[in-house]
C-alpha cells in the first residue's frame, strides 16, 4: 500500500522531476461502495441479478492529484 486511506481510487503513479511521485486519483470513495468492495458475495450476486446500469459505482465525474515523496508524506492536493 502506498498511502492509507485514500479520498479515491488509484488510477496512475508516475516519478516527479523532483524525485517525489503524483498519484492520480479516480472516483471519489462512498461508504456503500468501500462496503461492497469487502463484501464478495454481495458483488457476485449484484453482477448476476442487477442491470449492468444499475451497479454500484463510486462517483467518477471526481478525481484528484496527490503529490507525496517516499515517506507517503503528501502536501499538496489538486483537485480536478
Amino acid at each position: 500500500m502506498v498511502i492509507a486511506s485514500l479520498p479515491g481510487y488509484p488510477d496512475n503513479i508516475n516519478r516527479a522531476s523532483d524525485g517525489n511521485y503524483w498519484l492520480a486519483l479516480v472516483g471519489m470513495r462512498s461508504p456503500a461502495v468501500d462496503l461492497a468492495f469487502q463484501m464478495p458475495g454481495f458483488r457476485r450476486r449484484m453482477s448476476r441479478r442487477v442491470a449492468q446500469d444499475e451497479w454500484l459505482y463510486p462517483n467518477i465525474n471526481t478525481g484528484c492529484v496527490v503529490k507525496f515523496n517516499e515517506q507517503a508524506r503528501s502536501w499538496m492536493r489538486s483537485g480536478i
